[in-house]
C-alpha cells in the first residue's frame, strides 16, 4: 500500500513515468507532444529517423507515416524551436535536407561511432523527456515528467550538441 501511495502522490519528488507500448502507444506520445507544442519553446531532439528504422518491417511504416507526418506537419507549423542531432548515415543527410527548410530547425549531424545508440526518438519539452524506439516489430517508448531530470538530459544535450557536426 506504501508503495501505490508513493506513486500517486501529488507531492511526490519521484518523476511521473508512463509506459507505451505499440503502434497506438507511440500514436499517444506524438499526440501529447502535438498538445504540448504551444507550452515548449523549444525541443531537444536525438533523432534515429524512424522511417529508416521502421522500413525493414513489413507494413509498419505504412501504419506509423500518418501518424509521424501529422506530427511533423503540426510540429512544423508552430513557433517552436528545434535543435535535433542525427547520427551521421546516407539516409540521416536526407532527413536533414528535409528538416533544415525550416526557419525553427536547426539539424547537426553526429558522428555514428559517438551518436549510434538509439533507434527512433528522444524529446526533451519543458519538464518532460519522450522516447520512442523501434526493436524488430516490437514498438514502445516512455515519458517521464521531472524538472530535474529534465535538465540534466538537457546538459547532456548541450555537451553532444558542442560535440556534433553542423
Amino acid at each position: 500500500m506504501h508503495d501505490l501511495k508513493q506513486r500517486y502522490n501529488p507531492y511526490s519528488r519521484l518523476p511521473k513515468v508512463r509506459y507505451f507500448e505499440g503502434m497506438e502507444g507511440l500514436a499517444q506520445i506524438y499526440a501529447e507532444l502535438s498538445e504540448n507544442l504551444d507550452e515548449c519553446t523549444e525541443f531537444l531532439v536525438y533523432l534515429r529517423p524512424l522511417n529508416i528504422s521502421l522500413s525493414k518491417q513489413e507494413g509498419s511504416w505504412k501504419i506509423f507515416k500518418p501518424i509521424y507526418e501529422k506530427w511533423r506537419k503540426r510540429s512544423f507549423a508552430s513557433n517552436v524551436n528545434e535543435r535535433i542531432i542525427i547520427p551521421d548515415s546516407k539516409e540521416a543527410r536526407v532527413v536533414k535536407g528535409d528538416l533544415d527548410w525550416s526557419y525553427n530547425r536547426e539539424v547537426r549531424i553526429g558522428d555514428v561511432k559517438n551518436f549510434d545508440f538509439l533507434v527512433g526518438e528522444l524529446i526533451i519539452a519543458g519538464d518532460k523527456v519522450y522516447s520512442i524506439a523501434v526493436d524488430g516489430d516490437y514498438y514502445f517508448g516512455y515519458v517521464f515528467e521531472n524538472k530535474h531530470l529534465a535538465q540534466l538530459q538537457r546538459s547532456i544535450f548541450e555537451i553532444a550538441w558542442v560535440q556534433a557536426g553542423i
